[in-house]
């Protein structure tokens, strides 16, 4: 919020967002050693199914054996502060994140990953690297570890862009918690999201709960996407139902219905995230929807249609009634376009799960709550 207009902003950047772990007081020159970290969800084939795991790490971006490795526990334990221009001490350049980062492949996908650089302090003292977290020296150092760093380059300034998030078609305030991507205004009933240098408007749908629904609600953002799919015969409902087997009649209708992938537009747990895509994948709900905002709640979108619409191919592949064919047809399935909608349904707040209006299906609150620090 700028303290002067109290406009509330929204902060972007064209680089990956840069932190830094403050040092112990009273410490020599600071040398603040850059790591890259990887934090998401992963889904990838072991034998004929698809498993998935969440993924926290972190590596040195520098090409400095004698570093540690990882910053281990600590960008979870401790806070992180943003590097700011009023920084004592040296910042060191970094190696790009290709040099670093774990691979994707057609057997394993990362989704809603955030990229980071963490800075973490470092002083000499005797010719001997030291922690100044932790005030000693650091185990296995070597005297040519010192030639490398002195000698490294020191980083380039980061641009922080801050953005006003006043509504581009009324100019109403925009709403939107802390980790949103989208940003909503209510009077206008218009969604934003930030692509780029401006503001662009999101496509967006709401399924109406019905009259007889008196419990308080809140809404989930989901992605309904549509794909262009090469390699393989997946553009109509009736498709699909050959391609899984489901337990459904190949009607004139299915045939003629585009087919829809679905995923939540939040973050939570990997497995519970793959669950609600695939039944939703399979169900296509069609129920009723429009597109006004009410002062109903709204949970936060925190998953880019971009990211998700990655998660297709491993859809796909659970949906998969042939598992024998899996590895060969991953191999030739691309998603060369696509378009999303963003659709909010509406769930019922239990007292430890979150119940979907139409399906009854229930979405554990701590699973959620999980999602909302990844």
């Amino acid at each position: 919020s700028c303290p002067y207009c109290r406009t509330r902003l929204f902060l972007s950047s064209r680089e990956s967002f840069r932190y830094y772990l403050p040092a112990t007081p009273g410490q020599e020159e600071i040398f603040y050693i850059p790591y890259w970290r990887f934090k998401g969800s992963s889904f990838f084939i072991q034998g004929l199914d698809v498993s998935s795991e969440f993924v926290d790490t972190s590596k040195v971006a520098l090409d400095v054996p004698e570093l540690p490795f990882s910053l281990g526990i600590r960008p979870q334990a401790l806070k992180l502060r943003f590097v700011v221009p009023r920084m004592q001490g040296r910042i060191l350049s970094h190696l790009p994140f290709s040099a670093c980062s774990p691979s994707s492949s057609k057997k394993k996908t990362f989704i809603g990953e955030m990229v980071s650089l963490i800075y973490a302090p470092f002083f000499f003292k005797n010719g001997i690297i030291h922690d100044a977290i932790l005030n000693r020296p650091v185990d296995g150092w070597r005297p040519s570890g010192q030639e490398k760093l002195l000698a490294a380059a020191d980083a380039l300034p980061w641009k922080l862009t801050a953005r006003s998030t006043l509504c581009p078609q009324c100019g109403w305030d925009l709403e939107g918690e802390k980790n949103s991507l989208a940003l909503m205004c209510r009077n206008c009933s218009t969604i934003w999201t930030c692509t780029g240098e401006k503001l662009e408007s999101q496509s967006f749908e709401v399924i109406a709960a019905g009259s007889q629904v008196e419990k308080p609600l809140v809404y989930l953002p989901f992605w309904r996407i549509h794909a262009d799919i090469k390699g393989i015969d997946l553009a109509s409902c009736a498709d699909l139902i050959r391609f899984a087997n489901l337990a459904k009649p190949v009607t004139e209708k299915a045939e003629q219905t585009s087919l829809a992938f679905w995923t939540p537009a939040f973050k939570i747990k990997p497995i519970t995230f793959l669950h609600w895509a695939t039944h939703m994948t399979t169900t296509q709900p069609e129920w009723t929807s429009n597109s006004e905002i009410s002062k109903e709640s709204f949970s936060p979108v925190t998953l880019p249609a971009k990211e998700a619409t990655e998660a297709v191919v491993m859809i796909i592949a659970r949906l998969m009634a042939d598992k024998r064919e899996l590895s060969s047809t991953l191999a030739n399935t691309q998603i060369s376009s696509y378009d999303a909608c963003l659709v909010y349904h509406p769930f019922i707040v239990g007292p430890s799960e979150l119940i979907h209006v139409h399906t009854g299906l229930a979405i554990d609150r701590a699973s959620f709550s999980f999602g909302n620090n990844m």
